[in-house]
């Protein structure tokens, strides 16, 4: 389950902020029926605003000594380390860590893990589970959707939707909106049900993560195989 391993509450989403920042009184309401990130490209990595605010800061990394996402707390990565993501090391699944520890032993360690339906055109799934603000154990997964209803597009491979296992609510949905220009909206993740700050920093974390590796994988064959196109940046 993914949850803060080394402290009982995690520090607030919003532990560093930009001094130029006016902070509004009703801005990350955890009582909100839903809430709405919106992430936006940097020339180093992501910024995630919510309510007008920025509250995160993800780092893309693709060094041997680094995590593949680190979030941190606030606008850049002088803010507290708040959760990491690696999927280097786990083919298909991602390992995920929520706590500020910059060095976590491997049972630190949550596995999201992958599985697929179909066969020739298959669906995949990643599977994870969280506590929710009532502290109740929620089974999640993340799978693409196309669902215009959800605000999907039908010709993306990036839209995902997440998905309460026990009800089969849709609990959020992301949305990618280009492919990586610096300071433009990269992305939108809309919670319809409240988890609480520390389940949804750990279901952004998976997303990115997830939409990462297929940006660096598109990336790869475009490089191998010139002729045949394929994804750039985002």
């Amino acid at each position: 389950m993914i949850k803060y391993k080394d402290m009982e509450e995690a520090p607030p989403a919003y532990s560093t902020v930009h001094p130029a920042q006016k902070v509004p009184e009703s801005s990350h309401n955890s009582a909100a029926v839903s809430n709405t990130y919106e992430i936006y490209n940097t020339t180093t990595g992501l910024d995630v605003t919510n309510s007008g605010r920025q509250i995160y800061y993800l780092g893309r990394y693709n060094a041997p000594t680094s995590p593949d996402i680190l979030a941190y707390g606030g606008y850049d990565h002088n803010g507290p380390w708040l959760a990491q993501a690696d999927f280097r090391l786990v083919e298909k699944s991602l390992r995920v860590y929520l706590g500020g520890l910059k060095h976590p032993a491997k049972d630190d360690w949550d596995t999201v893990r992958h599985s697929t339906e179909g066969h020739i055109f298959h669906t995949d799934f990643f599977r994870f589970e969280v506590l929710d603000h009532s502290s109740t154990k929620r089974k999640l997964h993340w799978t693409k959707t196309r669902d215009r209803k959800l605000g999907a597009s039908r010709l993306s491979i990036r839209d995902h939707k997440l998905v309460d296992e026990g009800s089969e609510d849709v609990v959020a949905v992301y949305t990618e909106h280009n492919l990586g220009m610096a300071d433009t909206l990269k992305g939108r993740l809309v919670f319809h049900q409240r988890l609480g700050d520390n389940a949804e920093l750990a279901a952004l974390v998976v997303v990115i993560a997830v939409n990462e590796r297929l940006r660096r994988y598109t990336k790869q064959i475009a490089v191998a195989f010139p002729a045949a196109g394929g994804g750039g940046a985002g």
